[in-house]
């Protein structure tokens, strides 16, 4: 993966390491307009992982699906709203008609939507998760919408203009719009540039662009104004951990971004991330439970999490987090160790039930890839069980010398009983007519 600017894998450093209490917050999601970039990182700083690059201009708001593992982001750069795992995996565009200058989203789980504001059209709009639907709600009265966020609870919707200089919120049906804060009205008057919603304490967390300006609080209908943090420097992002009651928000210094936290009231302000060269637009939480080896964040330690170790052979980008045996390369003894010392497994089981057995060569044979002519089209469910893009005799005998075929494979190491060299003599010799068949094929 190509990186647009150089030593981009430094661009992340972590300067606070008192994290006491973020046991829940598992993840923390962001977008960069600088590297046109998606990152992740623990709730700890570490583990800081470059998710999307390619083809990104100029990603913005970012939303986790935590139902079905999935982040949302829109692209001000592409016009379009994408998705992907949150491994970065299995990438797709969602949202690619009646869109033009897409600035944040807001995701409703519970009824498959995805809001989000266009500002260059002026609008606020919805549409199907799966992008089948799209309806403009809002499209009179906005100049430049940029944040939003919904209240599922109370079916609204709010959003803030850059131009107007309001802070509005309508029905999610894009009824009833009203203003709830108009910054013209109060002495700090300025450009809204951020916001997120305490639902539990019903409350608005904002900031503007006064001078010096400031991270404010007010009720959610905009009565009760009050500054938390006093004093901020050109506040890009502003989102709240509801798990762990923190506030966060991402300030610009000049030179470089700073993500920082503190409690609710303003409270115990700590810096989590310093990014030099990045512009970090959006932050987004997953508070599901954090598994040693679960790469795609779904819970479960499964084929996916395999491939995602194949698809990293010999990147650097990411060598930290999937160098799992620790020699500083990411390769086919990474894969390996992942099934034998965290799936605990053997190596030839294909479908991860704990045992490599008949299911595992039948459902291998099935998928029709054994030395075919394909170059590198062979995966771990397939029988490329070696790393090396193909299922040949190779992987036949790592698995028969890996010990553990049979019923009995489930929790122990075992040297192949003479039953098991025999089978591996008969399947050889299986391969070699199925080889032989499939030239002779090829030849009519």
């Amino acid at each position: 993966m190509n990186l647009r600017q150089p030593l981009v894998l430094s661009v992340v450093c972590l300067i606070s390491t008192t994290f006491a209490g973020l046991a829940n917050a598992q993840r923390i999601y962001f977008t960069d307009t600088i590297n046109d970039a998606i990152w992740s990182a623990n709730a700890d700083a570490t583990e800081i992982t470059l998710l999307e690059q390619s083809d990104l201009i100029e990603p913005r708001g970012i939303s986790i699906d935590t139902i079905n593992n999935v982040m949302y982001w829109v692209d001000y750069g592409t016009h379009q709203i994408e998705r992907a795992k949150l491994d970065g995996s299995n990438r797709e565009s969602v949202v690619t008609s009646q869109i033009s200058g897409p600035r944040d989203l807001s995701l409703d789980l519970t009824n498959n939507w995805i809001y989000w504001t266009d500002r260059d059209a002026g609008e606020v709009l919805r549409s199907s998760t799966d992008g089948t639907f799209t309806q403009r709600l809002v499209t009179q009265g906005l100049l430049y919408p940029y944040t939003i966020r919904l209240d599922p609870d109370a079916q609204k919707m709010y959003w803030e203009d850059h131009f107007t200089l309001q802070l509005r919120r309508a029905d999610t049906n894009g009824r009833n719009v009203e203003t709830v804060i108009d910054l013209q009205d109060v002495p700090y008057g300025a450009i809204p540039v951020g916001f997120d919603i305490d639902w539990k304490q019903s409350q608005i967390y904002f900031s503007d662009g006064a001078f010096p300006q400031a991270i404010r609080r007010a009720s959610l209908d905009g009565t009760d104004i009050k500054t938390i943090i006093p004093r901020v420097t050109d506040v890009r992002a502003i989102t709240i951990d509801t798990k762990n009651r923190k506030l966060y928000w991402v300030e610009d210094d000049g030179t470089s971004d700073i993500m920082r936290r503190s409690n609710l009231d303003g409270r115990f302000i700590e810096d989590v991330l310093y990014a030099s060269r990045s512009s970090i637009r959006d932050i987004a939480f997953d508070y599901r439970a954090a598994v040693y080896g679960d790469f795609d964040r779904d819970g479960q330690l499964d084929i996916d999490d395999v491939n995602s170790i194949a698809r990293q052979f010999g990147e650097l980008i990411n060598r930290e987090l999937y160098d799992l045996d620790g020699n500083q390369s990411v390769d086919a003894r990474d894969q390996q160790y992942w099934i034998k010392n965290i799936r605990k497994t053997w190596i030839g089981d294909v479908n991860l039930d704990g045992r490599f057995d008949s299911q595992d060569i039948v459902a291998v044979f099935q998928a029709g890839e054994y030395e075919d002519q394909a170059v590198g089209n062979s995966t771990w469910a397939s029988g490329d069980w070696n790393g090396d893009g193909d299922f040949s005799t190779k992987d036949l005998v790592l698995a028969f010398q890996d010990g553990g075929y049979g019923p009995e494979s489930v929790g122990a190491m075992a040297v192949p009983e003479p039953s098991s060299r025999l089978l591996i003599c008969r399947l050889l010799a299986v391969s070699r007519c199925i080889r032989q068949k499939q030239l002779a094929n090829r030849s009519v």
